[in-house]
């Protein structure tokens, strides 16, 4: 008998509106591709499920507590790449120089290690697991719509650079959309979530 379904969460960067309004002008009519419910954003940690016996607010407060202490930073997103597998095909937008979100990764983890159950471990092709940021853009294409994506050159020149300056704590309820439950601001002493925000324009 499976188990009931839980409440998955993620950590995330949400993309600025302008930059979320570029994307969207760049790929509406490319196959394959969707908005994500929680907007256009690059996962840090996720998705997950909460520990036996640990509290959601935990996590809240240890993400708040790494986003205390960490600065704000600028980000660029270009290029697109993908995640393969025979019709199950996933498209992306591409972080390069991407050393100040992979080190933010690596403290969120240690953070909140053992109080999280990872839905899925994401290993690179020697078993190793691996933090690769990215954009989805496109999830379950088949390979002729993955092909078509990768050979648009129109969609090969979006380029952005933005800020970070907060990451969101979201959750999927079962059945239900991703939805952004709080925000926790960079370089700010305050402890603890605060109430979330729309991306800034």
């Amino acid at each position: 008998m499976d188990p009931p379904p839980q409440t998955r969460y993620a950590v995330i960067v949400r993309l600025p509106e302008r930059v979320e309004a570029l994307i969207e002008a760049a790929f509406v009519d490319a196959p394959g591709m969707t908005r994500p419910t929680m907007g256009y954003h690059i996962t840090m940690v996720g998705p997950f499920f909460v520990a036996l016996g640990v509290a959601v607010g935990e996590i809240e407060e240890a993400t708040a507590a790494v986003c205390a202490a960490w600065q704000p930073f600028r980000v660029h997103i270009a290029g697109l790449g993908a995640f393969r597998r025979p019709d199950n095909n996933v498209v992306y937008l591409g972080v390069p120089a991407a050393d100040e979100l992979t080190a933010l990764h690596q403290r969120l983890t240690q953070a909140i290690e053992g109080r999280i159950v990872p839905q899925y471990q994401w290993c690179d092709e020697d078993g190793f697991v691996c933090y690769q940021p990215h954009v989805t853009l496109g999830l379950g294409l088949t390979d002729a719509e993955l092909i078509a994506a990768l050979q648009t050159e129109a969609h090969t020149g979006l380029k952005a650079t933005f800020t970070v300056a907060s990451l969101q704590l979201t959750e999927q309820q079962p059945g239900g959309p991703w939805r952004c439950v709080s925000e926790c601001t960079m370089g700010v002493e305050a402890f603890g979530p605060g109430p979330c925000s729309p991306p800034e324009r």
